[in-house]
């Protein structure tokens, strides 16, 4: 479909995030500001300032606003999409083996083709697009009275060879009164067919040629394949995907497996070397890991998929997981470029210039991709180029994937084939241990800098942030342990509290922090007594009391004597409610409470108040004072209101909804419940949501929602599987009396049936569930 504004077609889409810069930028803020009232990198904004301009046709922000200012792009939010423009002759060569799935990718790209006149197939190599545009150009055959032509330019490697190789095709020859360019126009001229150009992106400097023979043909019509768009007039790029995949985290039964592509290419490949495969359950198991692994490339697949000849699928799942140079090579008829993974790999490599193979090499130190800003943390090191710059390159040339992530970040990621060959590249040269030095450094400062932002109003942006890089997280901290780096370890490990803690991650917490402890043989005395401090606190998450004052014992005693107040104090409120387990404990975890809430007071540390306040409220709740519970609960809901701590704003909120809910107000328990549920579902957060939601089936029932209170209980039951901070006791013995409530208010088997049908839910589905008012009786 063509959208047209004042004249311009749009080419190439403006989503919602670039339409909101190119205001803002037109407004006359600086990147920084821009930065700053998006909660992004400055990176980020340089990023989407650079594609404004390509899609505007200018070159610097003064000429961007004007032009959107003459196009009126500001005076709406619509976001343009992009444009859509008997036996034949030919060449095709017959497809020996059978062709599987892309049923979608061969109906859109023949739509395509009736609509365009030049059509480029672009994506990674390996990824079918010669296999798909041949198939593409099997099924056009009828449909071009003077045929469909194949052009091949794997094995030509200058641009001037282009045109006699296209020429060659037609057995076109140079006139003694014209050009070979001037002859093969004329014939191409009076023709109505289809050429396919195969292996485009080593010949960009022919693309020109592509345009005149267009010009001069006006019922030619050109399918190219290309690892990257040939950039010229009128083209319609198509980013060929690899096949689809199974989700690795979703345990699915063989017959749903077989649904995917890329298994069934594997399936039908390795039958071809044994008939005899034999495919149960588990075989089908190791397959998806396999699939998984090869990132359902259909080149690696096929080059994989005769090893079963050789060794069981799990075996081969575990060799291709070590290293990729465990695929064997391919048939002796296959490109040489293609008869190894390895080796299509290198090719495009060496298609790089010294600067984006650097930077592309290096992009494998991380661990799920990462943002322009630690890209140019980390990798910047002997390159001459803007990174920026570089990255649009490589993107460009479908090396890169650029996603834009939920936090507004640009993400930039290597397929999982790719980076591991890479790792490997990195390995060889030495460069391994000194970017994995430096990336766990810059995710160390950048958990501390989200640790310190916790209580303002980017929040919300950390923890989605910081769910995003998980991984990186993950890999920085598996190498800091590796290299026992003891002060790098309890920084990275304890600054990363409040995410694991509302992500539901405590033990694997735990785990981090007892280990970076462990290796803190040198560490100052303050970080090891935060260390104690953190562990400790982290097992009242699993409930292990004891252990939990110990620790914070240890903790306490480490900051008295290093006079250090702040500390002292969350060491305080933390010692506090370990005491929450025995009735008789309550009073003295009280008065430690009570002084930390008061050195934080003098400290004027609000984070601070709002956790102690939550935490005496607690202890309050559990001793039976109800109204002291919640005066503190209300106190501590201000302070997060004021500071924007959004994760302690829903847990107050939830505090007061299980107090509405003993006091028996069920109306007003229901509503601050789901205000609660609101906030957690915004922030993503799994813990919250997990242990908060089943704190709503006690007003479902005590406003005779019975069904629903049965189904919440279900669902709870279920995300509280999933995480791994359970119950505490107070709740944990509030959601046991509800369950024998609901269970009595409903017959066993309609509970049965209510419970199950909730733990089948989602999560957010379940969410969902619980914040719609529905009238649901039983």
């Amino acid at each position: 479909m063509k959208i047209e504004n004042i004249n311009q077609v749009w080419i190439e889409p403006f989503n919602s995030r670039e339409l909101e810069v190119l205001h803002l930028l037109s407004d006359g803020l600086s990147n920084r500001e821009i930065a700053e009232k998006l909660y992004l990198s400055i990176d980020t904004i340089k990023w989407y300032n650079k594609q404004l301009y390509i899609k505007l046709g200018v070159s610097n922000r003064t000429q961007a606003a004007k032009k959107a200012a003459e196009l009126k792009l500001l005076e709406t939010n619509q976001i343009f999409s992009t444009q859509e423009k008997g036996h034949a002759a030919g060449n095709l060569p017959a497809q020996i083996s059978s062709y599987v799935g892309r049923k979608r990718e061969i109906g859109e790209i023949r739509e395509l083709l009736r609509k365009n006149r030049l059509v480029t197939l672009t994506g990674v190599g390996g990824s079918g697009k010669t296999r798909l545009a041949l198939k593409v150009a099997e099924k056009l055959q009828g449909s071009y009275p003077d045929g469909v032509w194949l052009v091949e330019l794997a094995k030509i490697h200058e641009p001037s060879l282009v045109l006699p190789t296209i020429a060659n095709v037609f057995n076109v020859v140079e006139k003694a009164d014209a050009t070979l360019g001037e002859v093969l126009k004329r014939k191409l001229s009076r023709k109505h067919l289809l050429l396919l150009i195969d292996n485009l992106e080593h010949l960009l400097d022919s693309a020109p040629l592509i345009s005149e023979l267009l010009a001069a043909a006006p019922q030619l019509s050109v399918l190219g394949t290309s690892r990257e768009r040939l950039h010229i007039y009128g083209e319609q790029e198509y980013p060929v995907q690899p096949l689809n995949l199974p989700d690795p985290d979703k345990m699915l039964t063989g017959e749903e497996l077989r649904k995917f592509e890329s298994i069934t290419l594997f399936i039908k490949r390795a039958g071809a070397v044994n008939p005899n495969l034999s495919l149960d359950e588990g075989a089908l198991q190791h397959l998806a890991r396999i699939c998984v692994r090869l990132d359902g490339l259909p080149l690696a697949i096929e080059l994989c998929a005769p090893m079963v000849k050789v060794f069981p699928l799990g075996v081969i799942a575990e060799r291709i997981e070590k290293s990729l140079s465990a695929i064997p090579a391919g048939p002796r008829d296959l490109p040489a470029r293609h008869q190894t993974l390895i080796k299509t790999l290198q090719w495009s490599s060496d298609l790089l210039t010294e600067d984006e193979k650097l930077l592309f090499e290096r992009l494998a130190i991380f661990n799920g991709g990462g943002t322009l800003e630690a890209i140019g943390a980390i990798c910047v090191d002997g390159i001459s180029k803007d990174i920026g710059n570089l990255i649009s390159a490589l993107v460009n040339k479908n090396l890169v994937l650029a996603i834009e992530r939920r936090d507004g970040e640009i993400h930039f990621s290597l397929l999982e084939t790719i980076r591991h060959y890479n790792l490997e590249r990195l390995t060889a040269n030495g460069e391994i241990e000194p970017l994995s030095k430096l990336h766990a450094e810059y995710f160390t400062r950048l958990a501390e800098l989200a640790e310190d932002e916790f209580g303002t109003p980017k929040h919300k942006y950390w923890f989605l942030h910081l769910k995003f890089e998980q991984d990186n997280i993950r890999s920085a901290m598996d190498w800091i342990l590796r290299a026992s780096n003891s002060d790098l370890g309890i920084r990275l490990a304890v600054a990363l509290y409040h995410y694991w803690v509302n992500y539901g991650f405590s033990r694997e917490a735990l785990r981090w922090n007892e280990q970076a402890l462990e290796k803190s043989k040198s560490a100052a005395p303050v970080l090891k007594a935060i260390a104690l401090r953190t562990i400790g606190d982290l097992c009242t998450y699993i409930s292990e009391f004891e252990r939990a004052k110990s620790l914070l014992n240890q903790a306490l005693d480490i900051f008295r004597e290093l006079k250090d107040e702040g500390n002292e104090a969350w060491a305080l409120i933390l010692f506090g409610y370990a005491h929450i387990m025995r009735v008789d404990d309550l009073p003295f975890g009280i008065e430690m409470s009570k002084k930390g809430i008061e050195k934080f007071k003098k400290l004027n540390d609000h984070s601070g108040m709002i956790l102690g306040l939550n935490i005496l409220g607690d202890l309050y709740r559990v001793y039976g004072e109800l109204q002291t519970a919640k005066n503190c609960y209300q106190e501590s809901l201000q302070y997060a209101q004021e500071s924007g701590e959004k994760i302690r704003e829903a847990i107050q909120l939830s505090n007061l909804g299980v107090v509405a809910y003993e006091e028996k107000e069920y109306l007003l328990a229901e509503n601050l419940l789901q205000q609660a549920l609101e906030k957690f579902l915004d922030l993503d957060a799994t813990y919250g949501m997990s242990y908060h939601i089943g704190s709503l089936a006690g007003p479902s029932l005590g406003l005779g929602k019975n069904l629903k209170a049965a189904r919440i209980l279900g669902a709870s039951a279920a995300g509280m599987d999933s995480i791994e901070n359970p119950y505490q006791l107070a709740e944990e013995a509030i959601m046991d009396n509800i369950s024998k409530d609901t269970l009595e208010a409903l017959n066993k088997e309609t509970f049965m049936k209510a419970f199950q049908e909730g733990q089948r839910m989602s999560l957010h589905e379940a969410v969902a569930y619980a914040l719609n008012d529905s009238d649901e009786t039983g």
